[in-house]
């Protein structure tokens, strides 16, 4: 038994020293990539998002009665810049910088630690996908028809809107975590408190992911209660009230009485961004829906990708269907339901295609599937320096 102690302490103590020159690895080549762009959003394009946000910031701690109702809402990346500015002593540029790196480094750690004991991939190759999924952007096919690689398709992954890079980490975790509502194990009071925590701080970040998650898990219990499946129904209504809370609270902030509410526009947002919904719709979702098309027996039986695939329809509903009314009509926050509920299922397909890859042997639709993943990968690298270099452009 000794012997079987040591033994077990030795493997620990060389997994343990081996992960640390590859988290510092990780850290490092994360910083490459991502400080730069968030360094030149917030202090070199001056109009843009983050400006707006980093202003508001300012102003939570100076003269709160500035900021616009539909901001003070959901402020929490706003109290974050402010929070860390004040206790770094530093400018609140560079607390936004370090806020939405920390946003990635957690977002990466959540799905690097999802994937490396569901796959039979070594921590080098979980690294990349992980970092595939947050460079994928849709195929922008369309490019040399209208020359835009963002207007009109539902973005993956963008990088002017801090509160979107913010609201990520918390989509993950949650969409995670929902996936637990309906499995066998009984959830503790802990797990459900902590899934209603993690639900107040992204509709705090920005309100587009409960309002797909909402009717997404209320439809999904009904379905699988009607097929006499698991439904952990005491986590579940913790989850929706929580939601359904904050949504109210936030409704009646943003729109007390004033010049905006919110209005069924089918198309009329999109349709302001490009003449060209459908084709940019499909370049899109080529690898969720392809990967739902080849493995449909499959899918439809898996519950995360049914959820993924229920969060993305109702995505879809907000982005295509509503509009705000009055002046914040043009800023088009609906559309931020689309990007996060497809972050969402780009996302679980890929774990479920990983997943089945790692029991069975690759055939000739597999590396369609592959080849599908790649193009929307390879677009987002494109758009990534697009988005570095676009004043040189």
């Amino acid at each position: 038994m000794a012997f079987s102690n040591a033994t077990i302490r030795g493997k620990n103590l060389k997994r343990f020293t081996g992960i640390i020159p590859f988290a510092v690895a990780a850290v490092a080549l994360l910083a490459i990539l991502y400080l730069p762009v968030f360094a030149l959003d917030a202090y070199y394009h001056t109009q843009n998002d983050y400006a707006d946000h980093i202003r508001y910031a300012g102003w939570i701690g100076e003269n709160p009665g500035r900021i616009p109702a539909h901001i003070l809402s959901h402020p929490l990346f706003q109290v974050l810049v402010l929070a860390v500015s004040r206790g770094m002593g530093i400018p609140l540029e560079l607390s936004a910088v370090i806020v939405l790196f920390g946003s990635v480094l957690t977002l990466v750690w959540i799905i690097f630690s999802h994937l490396v004991p569901s796959t039979r991939m070594s921590d080098w190759q979980c690294l990349g996908i992980g970092l595939g999924i947050l460079m994928a952007s849709p195929v922008f096919g369309l490019f040399f028809l209208d020359h835009q690689a963002y207007f009109g398709y539902i973005g993956i992954n963008s990088y002017h809107n801090p509160t979107i890079l913010l609201l990520k980490p918390f989509a993950v975790l949650i969409f995670l975590g929902s996936i637990r509502l309906f499995e066998p194990d009984r959830q503790t009071l802990g797990f459900s408190l902590g899934m209603a925590a993690a639900v107040l701080l992204s509709g705090l970040t920005k309100p587009n992911l409960i309002l797909c998650l909402l009717p997404a898990l209320s439809l999904m219990a009904v379905f699988r209660w009607l097929r006499g499946r698991v439904v952990q129904w005491l986590p579940l209504a913790v989850v929706l009230l929580s939601a359904v809370l904050v949504l109210i609270a936030q409704y009646l902030l943003t729109y007390p009485a004033g010049d905006s509410g919110i209005a069924v526009a089918p198309f009329v947002v999109m349709g302001s961004y490009s003449g060209y919904l459908f084709p940019k719709f499909l370049l899109s979702i080529l690898f969720p829906l392809g990967l739902g098309i080849i493995y449909w027996r499959e899918a439809r039986k898996d519950p995360a990708l049914v959820l993924a695939w229920l969060v993305m329809g109702f995505g879809l509903i907000l982005t295509y269907g509503f509009s705000e009314t009055g002046r914040r009509f043009p800023d088009g926050n609906f559309v931020w339901s689309g990007e996060i509920s497809l972050f969402i299922l780009f996302f679980a397909s890929t774990v479920f295609f990983l997943q089945r890859k790692a029991q069975t042997k690759y055939s000739q639709l597999d590396f369609l599937l592959v080849g599908l993943w790649s193009s929307h990968v390879l677009s987002g690298i494109a758009y990534y320096i697009f988005n570095l270099l676009r004043d040189r452009l």
